[in-house]
């Protein structure tokens, strides 16, 4: 069974409509983001729109597999810890941002 974003992302993935994703982690206070490689501490910032972010940066949606590989990308760099409760706590708060543009006024409804 699929969730509500695979489905959704099925009616996005055509010509003339661009999908990006963002996804960071908010750890010690600390905001990261999780599909870099070096994962560096981000400055955060109150962008245009009223969204708090830290500038990390957006990779392009082609497919539904990219998709899957960006997601289990960012899942595998969030930082786990052994809790008492929990053998693999992910010990922080994530945020996955998806951004859709249309350069077809027709073809989002």
């Amino acid at each position: 069974m699929q969730g509500l974003v695979a489905h959704a992302m099925k009616d996005l993935l055509v010509p003339g409509v661009e999908v990006t994703a963002q996804y960071v982690e908010i750890y010690n206070e600390q905001v990261r983001d999780l599909l870099t490689s070096d994962m560096k501490v981000l400055q955060l910032r109150e962008g245009k729109d009223g969204d708090v972010n830290g500038n990390a940066k957006q990779h392009a949606i082609a497919s539904m597999a990219n998709m899957d590989t960006l997601m289990r990308l960012g899942n595998k760099n969030r930082t786990n810890a052994t809790t008492r409760m929990n053998a693999q706590s992910s010990r922080s708060h994530a945020k996955q941002r998806l951004t859709i543009e249309s350069h077809d006024k027709y073809r989002l409804r």
